[in-house]
């Protein structure tokens, strides 16, 4: 009898153990709830096009002859800038959201500065589109490095 018992016990192991490793098999399985995943995809995508597009409008407002083109060259270039960084906001994660707020204050610097081109001159206004350059080149470089 002492045959049964050990036979008993080994199969109740061996019982306990397959069914422990099938729900660990179950656990570490594929959801088939894809719609996350490709919804993560979506969203750093569309980031990457945005941070582009971003880019591309900032490299432009850099291009801008303040002296020549004056607050009207400013202001054409500086809302391509807006309209790209508010797209780029909604489509970059949380955790992000501080460096489009920050490009956002150098904007606002910058509308300032555009401002006053005709009694500050255009020093301020150089001054404040280095900045919103730099401030960008920040945050696209962290969306590059992580999302792209």
């Amino acid at each position: 009898m002492a045959h049964d018992r050990s036979s008993a016990g080994r199969r109740s192991l061996l019982l306990v153990g397959c069914l422990t490793l099938g729900a660990l098999a179950a656990a570490c399985g594929s959801d088939s709830d894809d719609g996350a995943a490709t919804t993560t995809t979506d969203a750093s995508e569309a980031a990457c096009a945005d941070a582009q597009a971003l880019d591309t409008s900032v490299e432009s407002l850099k291009d801008v002859d303040v002296r020549a083109e004056g607050t009207n060259g400013v202001n054409a270039a500086l809302d391509a800038v807006k309209d790209d960084l508010a797209a780029l906001e909604e489509s970059v994660s949380d955790a992000l959201k501080p460096g489009v707020n920050a490009i956002q204050d150098a904007v606002d610097e910058l509308e300032t500065a555009a401002e006053s081109i005709d009694t500050e001159g255009v020093a301020p206004t150089a001054t404040a589109v280095a900045n919103v350059a730099t401030t960008t080149r920040t945050l696209l470089d962290t969306i590059e490095s992580s999302e792209c």
